[in-house]
């Protein structure tokens, strides 16, 4: 796998605590349905390249028209140049020159199965659990916890 990213951004939401207190007086109330989510960071990058593979043996041919370095420049610098001469066993190829939005954070709400609703990150902290009233948590979700 590679990824390779140049002039990378993180955008997030301002005050994560006060909107997770909001989302969760909205669920109580009944106007916020528990599997919706929020996306709460987005970090965006300037020129990118990405490859998986999905073999062993996998295998990508690129070819650039940049002549006369005297040094290789990373993959990220070099990709509006880039293509794809061939390729093997690749699961993702991504060269985007202009840029892209490949990662982000999100949080929701979970059912807790002990304790009180508690805001936070997974793994939050021991005081808020404990302050906590019923047991819904505003909290970072995974790909395993929307499905994905």
């Amino acid at each position: 796998m590679v990824f390779q990213a140049k002039s990378c951004r993180v955008t997030e939401i301002a005050d994560r605590p006060v909107l997770g207190r909001q989302v969760l007086e909205l669920v109580r109330a009944g106007h916020w349905p528990t599997n919706q989510v929020v996306v709460t960071e987005v970090i965006s990058t300037g020129s990118a390249v990405v490859i998986i593979s999905q073999q062993e043996d996998a295998r990508i041919d690129l070819a650039t028209n940049m002549i006369g370095l005297a040094t290789p420049l990373p993959l990220a610098s070099a990709s509006a140049a880039l293509n794809v001469v061939s390729a093997k066993g690749i699961g993702v190829r991504v060269i985007a020159p202009d840029g892209l939005t490949p990662l982000f954070r999100a949080s929701g709400v979970r059912q807790r199965l002990l304790g009180g609703a508690a805001f936070g990150s997974r793994g939050g902290s021991p005081a808020a659990d404990a302050a906590a009233p019923d047991a819904l948590v505003f909290a970072e979700l995974t790909y395993e916890d929307v499905g994905a």
